[in-house]
């Protein structure tokens, strides 16, 4: 798709989110479609359409409602105010794009955060999923305006499904496993199972340490790196302190770090209660990473056309997953490691990009920007 002469604006909410890369993996594959990234604007109707903003693209809106301060912190007072930023963005012109990472928080939800994403469901101009499983389950849960066809099916113009993309370009070349083994004291002859990520409930990393149980102690050995977040951490800590056979990394892991234990591990272990799409999926995908995941619908959806780059296990089991450990050694790590990297050679971003490009330079107008017709004084707050 050739640029256009003026670049249509695109603002996105929040602002950033580190340390993952895919904002910066998502807007510069945009760039040449002559689609601007702006950052750092806040999520009101007056300021982007003051800045010439042409769409404005939420990603993880939660915030929103939930992490409001002083007399306003009632997350109702963000419902209200979300409502109050939908209404302005239509009548000013801004188109509202939502890509749905999750379905529902991860840490659970209320009454307030299901009436906010009712919302979003309904009145947003277009929302992408990383899997057509997630699509449907959203229009199943939440509905949404304009969202079915004649025939039942979704329509295109309220709903867009975009894999996600591979990290090739962003992670750096890893260090020798043996330095990255003998640092953590770990012997090279082990098996080494990998967890990486947010430390949270929903990745199941109890239950990857509760399956250690069930296998030899002196053949596996399981690494555990990511950011600690809550008491769950806390309850991690003291499991790994009963098993010598774990080690731990409960910090924020730097690009290089996390290439040199992905590369180093032989299965990156995904043990998942529950999900809607996996960046750390595609992180062991693109290093060539075989994996053990949960039988999940998304880890289906992305894992299936190449089998032997994924072995299942029943969610919240910790015997099968073992079995499932077990049956993943029963073929080459080299192998299941070809297999992987061949499903990640599917998801450059440049490709998986196109129709949400194709749709923003379709449908979010072009410039003069903000040439909707604004609310009069008082219609929006």
């Amino acid at each position: 798709m050739s640029a256009t002469a003026v670049p249509i604006r695109v603002a996105s909410w929040p602002a950033w989110y580190e340390p993952n890369r895919y904002l910066d993996l998502f807007y510069r594959a945009l760039a040449p479609h002559g689609i601007e990234h702006v950052r750092d604007l806040p999520l009101d109707w007056r300021a982007l359409s003051s800045a010439e903003i042409n769409v404005s693209h939420l990603h993880w809106p939660e915030p929103f409602w939930r992490e409001r301060r002083g007399v306003w912190r009632s997350p109702w007072f963000g419902v209200i105010a979300l409502r109050r930023f939908l209404t302005g963005a239509r009548r000013a012109g801004v188109r509202v794009v939502w890509t749905v990472h999750n379905l529902e928080h991860h840490d659970g939800v209320g009454l307030s955060d299901r009436l906010a994403y009712r919302m979003l469901h309904r009145r947003v101009d277009l929302r992408v999923f990383h899997s057509a499983w997630a699509r449907d389950a959203a229009l199943a849960r939440y509905g949404g305006r304009g969202d079915r066809g004649e025939r039942g099916e979704p329509t295109a113009q309220s709903t867009l499904v975009m894999p996600h993309g591979n990290y090739d370009g962003a992670i750096p070349a890893a260090g020798p496993r043996s330095t990255t083994l003998r640092a953590m004291a770990i012997p090279e002859d082990r098996k080494v199972l990998l967890c990486f990520g947010q430390v949270r409930p929903y990745k199941g990393f109890d239950i990857a340490l509760a399956a250690l149980d069930h296998l030899p102690a002196t053949e596996f050995h399981l690494v555990i790196a990511g950011r600690a977040v809550g008491q769950y951490a806390g309850a991690v800590r003291a499991a790994a302190r009963q098993r010598a056979n774990v080690s731990l990394a409960l910090e924020d892991v730097q690009e290089q770090r996390l290439s040199d234990l992905i590369t180093a591990a032989d299965a990156v272990l995904l043990p998942y209660r529950r999900l809607t799409g996996s960046g750390v999926l595609l992180h062991a995908l693109t290093l060539g990473k075989g994996v053990v995941v949960s039988d999940l619908p998304y880890f289906r959806e992305v894992l299936d056309p190449s089998p032997e780059a994924r072995v299942l296990a029943p969610p919240e089991n910790p015997p099968a997953l073992a079995a499932a450990i077990r049956e993943f050694f029963r073929l080459p790590v080299a192998r299941r490691g070809r297999a992987a990297r061949g499903i990640a050679e599917r998801y450059p971003w440049s490709q998986v990009v196109r129709p949400v490009a194709e749709w923003i330079l379709t449908g979010s107008g072009s410039p003069p920007r903000g040439g909707g017709r604004r609310p009069a004084a008082g219609e929006a707050g």
